[in-house]
């Protein structure tokens, strides 16, 4: 049996709204945005999971909660055997080196007072990573193995392309030698042309490293080609998870089944864009009642509308939260 690196467990992350004046004269209660509400997962060494979803569904919120970036409002996670959660200050410190994040954009996550060699060097240098004579040696490791050469140490983050920054980001995630990498959408501000380089580069580094990776994307082509297995969220909840050949083959779940026919084609005789979700996503504020798919479900019926579907194991790696389990073309 494959070794669990990272297992979630009824996540909860709310961010409260700020009242008026009037709302606090009129003592109305507090309301909040639920980004992420009781998630439960697991990734197993070695492994890597596509997290799925449209934009605002939580993912993101999860990614930061997951390394602390966020403080949790309810549930745990454990990672390499330690309470994430649980840990002092000092204690998460000496923790997080192992799980590292790119985050979405190359542009604003680069400080742009320092150069390459001083953002590497002051990660080093706090960490205790390595002796002060060997750092330089670990900076340039790092930036061949992105596919940068030495000449980019003294560059400031201006003097680089898009995608070359993106490189520079997963450097500077690489030089801890974490265990995991946390990829929040890590092509999503690069040129197309550019999305496939960054892609094969992180494939190629998991399989160098044997890293452990969680992928998160809106882009259902990339999670299919980098993932092993594929969870999919909705308005703060996890609807279907499995193995991501099956998944992609079969979906369960309506909201998986209609996103991956909805997905461009790059056959330009094909038919896509035959399927679309109609509506708009609901807002985290004031969520539906029952399923939160259910306003924009085509298989929706009353039980669909008062009945919350709880995350059910089909067989063993596939879940998924719906009344109506999809064979073929609709319910089962």
């Amino acid at each position: 049996m494959s070794e669990v690196l990272l297992s979630v467990e009824n996540m909860v992350k709310q961010f409260p709204i700020k009242q008026t004046m009037f709302d606090v004269i009129a003592r109305k209660p507090k309301r909040y945005v639920r980004a992420v509400d009781d998630v439960s997962f697991q990734v197993q060494k070695g492994e890597t999971v596509g997290l799925v979803g449209e934009s605002g569904c939580g993912k993101s919120t999860l990614a930061k909660t997951i390394c602390r970036l966020h403080s949790p409002d309810g549930g745990k996670v454990v990672f390499d055997g330690m309470d994430m959660f649980g840990l002092r200050s000092d204690e998460l410190r000496r923790v997080r080196y192992k799980m590292q994040m790119v985050f979405q954009d190359p542009y604003s996550s680069l400080n742009p007072r320092m150069t390459v060699r001083q953002m590497l060097t002051e990660i080093l240098s706090v960490h205790k990573l390595c002796p002060k004579e060997e750092r330089t040696a670990r900076e340039l490791e790092v930036l061949d193995m992105v596919g940068m050469g030495e000449n980019a140490l003294d560059r400031y983050p201006s003097q680089f392309s898009g995608g070359q920054r993106q490189r520079i980001n997963i450097a500077r995630a690489l030089i801890m030698k974490p265990d995991m990498l946390i990829a929040d959408e890590p092509v999503s501000a690069l040129d197309v042309s550019i999305q496939a380089q960054i892609i094969n580069l992180l494939i190629d580094l998991k399989n160098e490293l044997d890293l452990t990776m969680l992928f998160i994307s809106h882009d259902l082509r990339v999670v299919k080609y980098i993932s092993d297995r594929v969870v999919v969220m909705y308005l703060g909840r996890i609807v279907e998870m499995g193995e991501t050949e099956e998944l992609y083959e079969s979906p369960c779940h309506p909201y998986t089944d209609i996103l991956l026919k909805a997905a461009p084609e790059v056959d330009p005789d094909s038919d896509g864009g035959e399927y679309v979700i109609h509506g708009e996503t609901p807002s985290p504020i004031d969520i539906p009642g029952g399923c939160r798919f259910h306003p924009r479900c085509p298989y929706a019926d009353e039980k669909c509308k008062t009945v919350e579907p709880p995350l059910v194991e089909l067989w063993p790696g596939r879940c998924v939260a719906c009344h109506h389990r999809l064979g073929g073309q609709g319910p089962a």
